[in-house]
Formats: structure tokens, sequence, C-alpha cells
């Protein structure tokens, strides 16, 4: 996973881009397939905003939050971008709907007589 961390009208400390590096590295927690992930810190009058991208195979996860000092403005963008990797991991696994496997006939008539469905006769 590579992390480009940028810094508009501002300096990013060596501490910060440590701090937003480890930050990022944790969310792999949830994604293998995290590709690239890309942090901007903008100073905004009297505050900073904080944008996070990440390309996730395939998809691309944005969340940008604002705040008055750079490290909870970005930790708030992470914690949202953590969300996005939530529902997508559970988009993407989910197996609600599906088809009962062929040969399987013993689940369909389970689930018929679950919603209630009457019996043949004969």
């Amino acid at each position: 996973m590579r992390t480009n961390i940028t810094g508009r009208h501002m300096e990013i400390s060596p501490t910060l881009r440590s701090w937003i590096e480890e930050r990022v590295a944790k969310l792999a927690h949830f994604a293998d397939r995290i590709e690239d992930t890309h942090v901007v810190v903008d100073k905004e009058g009297r505050g900073f905003r904080a944008e996070v991208t990440m390309l996730v195979h395939h998809h691309t996860l944005v969340a940008s939050e604002t705040g008055m000092e750079p490290r909870p403005a970005v930790d708030a963008a992470v914690e949202k971008v953590e969300r996005q990797l939530r529902d997508l991991r559970e988009k993407l696994t989910d197996r609600k709907g599906r088809a009962p496997a062929r040969g399987d006939a013993s689940a369909a008539t389970d689930a018929a007589d679950a919603a209630g469905a009457p019996e043949p006769i004969g």
C-alpha cells in the first residue's frame, strides 16, 4: 500500500507524518487490496481540513473532515474511511438472497416450510 501525505499552506512535521502513516496503516486490517492512499491536510483560516482518498480494488473511497487541529481532523477523516471500508467489505461478502446450491433441494423445501407455504396434498 502506497501512502502519499500532502500539506497545503503548511508543512507536515515528521511526527505528524509518522502518526498519519501509522493511523492509515491500521486500515489494512479491513481490506487487503488497498492499492493507494492519499492524505491531504489543508490549513484553512484558523482551522484545518483533512481529506483521505483511498483506492481499494476498483473502488475509490473519499472522506474529509475539518477541525481546529490537524490530528483530530485526520483522525475523523480516517474513521469515516474505516466505516466505508467496513461497508464495502460487507457489501462484497454478503451472501443473502443467493439461490441454494444445485442438488440442495432440502434447503428450498425448508425455506418454503418456514414461510408458511401449504404442503401439497397427495
